[in-house]
């Protein structure tokens, strides 16, 4: 999946959590070129990784389907005992 692809699952999973950040979070725009605004704007969630009980932001600024099945915990960990952490 494509990082818009899971912006739009997770948009749909938690819709209360998204409006709020569409709605209250500031955005980083530029007052030059609409396009460049939009290359500027950080997007609303991240990827955490959890280590013990220590959350730290994964450095990937737009994490793909790929990029969630590296950060889900074990390898072998069925789908079931997974776990993904998003702030």
């Amino acid at each position: 999946w494509s990082y818009a692809r899971v912006s739009q699952v997770l948009r749909k999973l938690f819709p209360k959590v998204f409006h709020y950040l569409d709605t209250e979070r500031p955005r980083n725009v530029s007052s030059s070129s609409q396009s460049a605004a939009s290359q500027e704007e950080k997007p609303p969630w991240r990827l955490l990784n959890k280590s013990g009980q220590v959350l730290t932001v994964v450095d990937i600024a737009c994490p793909t389907g790929t990029d969630l099945a590296k950060h889900k915990g074990r390898d072998k960990a069925s789908v079931t005992d997974s776990h993904l952490w998003f702030g």
